[in-house]
């Protein structure tokens, strides 16, 4: 089965990620007011900040990861919205990885103002988006051939 889609929505997830970086790098300013802000900061650390001050190991483990989705992706030829799910998370790892390889830190810009929450980005909703859509995709998969 051809999986073009997969690699059209790993593509517009990078491209969306690189250009909002670079677009929203330096944002400060409120677009809803208690609610929405572009903050551009420079993330040194994994998700949400955590185990910062260390670049490059963190590249070195995300470029592991990513070869092995992309390797699965390949193997299996996933489906429906688990495979949606797989190229929205390679997607937002390669966007991530690119900022880490290039500048030894990530950029983050979407800062919610209603809850104490960490800045992110695009490529950070891909892959937590990717990774709700693959647990729903292997519910209802299994539902399906149960039910």
């Amino acid at each position: 089965m051809n999986n073009r889609w997969m690699w059209r929505a790993v593509l517009a997830v990078l491209v969306l990620d690189q250009l909002s970086k670079q677009w929203l790098k330096g944002a400060d300013r409120v677009l809803i007011p208690g609610v929405l802000k572009l903050t551009g900061v420079r993330n040194t650390g994994a998700a949400f900040g955590l185990f910062g001050g260390g670049p490059y190991a963190l590249a070195v483990v995300t470029a592991l990861l990513t070869l092995l989705v992309l390797l699965y992706i390949w193997r299996a030829r996933p489906q429906g919205l688990f495979g949606l799910g797989l190229a929205l998370i390679l997607g937002g790892a390669l966007g991530n990885l690119i900022d880490r390889l290039l500048l030894g830190h990530v950029i983050d810009f979407i800062e919610l103002l209603f809850v104490r929450f960490a800045i992110f980005n695009v490529a950070d909703i891909a892959v937590t988006g990717g990774c709700a859509l693959c647990i729903l995709g292997v519910l209802t998969e299994k539902e399906a051939r149960h039910g």
